[in-house]
């Protein structure tokens, strides 16, 4: 999704939800209202905020970050004070922004620096939001598969670069682990696994054994019928909709795991919707 590492930065992805994203994103940082981000750890929330800030009318002015874990109150308060001369017509990005009492959070509202404030979600700044004129969700990287490979060839580019590294490419099955791993630490553990990967490599290409250190395991759920016992159509159809499960719904990353056209691949969808409205039609009479 995000892409950490480039300058100036940019978010990176294909995916819907990254396009939507980049849209609100792009609206958001022209706008003086203070900006909520919710998202869960290592999906880019203070990279979002760093976007607005160099994207605002605002970029020329300091950027400040605080972390509003671990405070006292009056510490907190202090502390927020301290910020808040040094940003002074600039932002400040207050992270874990739920851990701030409403007065002290409104206190900071009433400075002349716009605030751009970040959660673990939405639900735990619920008492917050309203002091916030925008709202902006990441959404995690399991929920958006689609930039996986997108991410993983950046990170390989950057990397092979930083540690003067030959790594070139990454293997399709190693490929087809990370975009089905469900990635608990989201893109900030992919960039970690990938710098990893790329440092201790041994060839041009990364393979399974590059990500050994990834507690990568088969999801796959079982089969709907035996083998021997199914037929070649029902094979070809639990292959081609598991592939686009594991893609995010590419059906172009999908055809060049299973070594089909995207034609094809289409076609065949198109005759499963087909096949199942009818079916669905059958159930609701029949209930």
């Amino acid at each position: 999704m995000i892409e950490l590492l480039s300058r100036p930065k940019r978010i990176l992805g294909s995916s819907p939800q990254i396009q939507s994203l980049q849209k609100i994103v792009q609206q958001a940082a022209i706008i003086e209202s203070p900006v909520l981000i919710c998202g869960e750890r290592g999906s880019g929330r203070e990279f979002v905020a760093e976007i607005l800030h160099q994207s605002s009318p605002r970029r020329d002015e300091p950027f400040e970050k605080m972390s509003c874990l671990g405070w006292s109150e009056e510490l907190l308060e202090r502390e927020l004070d301290k910020k808040l001369e040094r940003v002074r017509q600039g932002i400040l990005f207050l992270d874990d922004v739920n851990e701030i009492p409403p007065r002290i959070l409104a206190k900071a509202m009433d400075a002349t620096a716009r605030i751009i404030a970040a959660c673990d979600g939405a639900r735990e700044a619920e008492e917050h939001a309203r002091q916030f004129g925008i709202r902006i969700t990441l959404p995690p990287l399991r929920e958006r598969k689609l930039d996986v490979p997108i991410l993983v060839d950046h990170f390989i580019e950057f990397f092979a670069s930083e540690f003067v590294k030959p790594v070139r490419a990454i293997h399709p099955a190693a490929l087809r682990k990370l975009i089905a791993y469900q990635w608990p630490g989201n893109i900030r553990e992919l960039k970690n696994a990938v710098e990893r990967a790329v440092m201790l490599a041994s060839s041009d290409v990364l393979d399974l054994a590059d990500f050994s250190f990834l507690a990568i395991e088969d999801e796959e759920r079982p089969l709907q019928f035996k083998i021997p016992g199914a037929t070649i159509q029902e094979i070809e159809k639990e292959a081609i909709l598991r592939t686009l499960e594991h893609v995010g719904g590419s059906t172009t990353m999908a055809a060049k795991i299973l070594n089909m056209s995207v034609r094809k691949i289409q076609y065949k969808i198109k005759a499963y919707r087909q096949k199942q409205e009818p079916q669905k039609a059958q159930k609701a009479l029949g209930a």
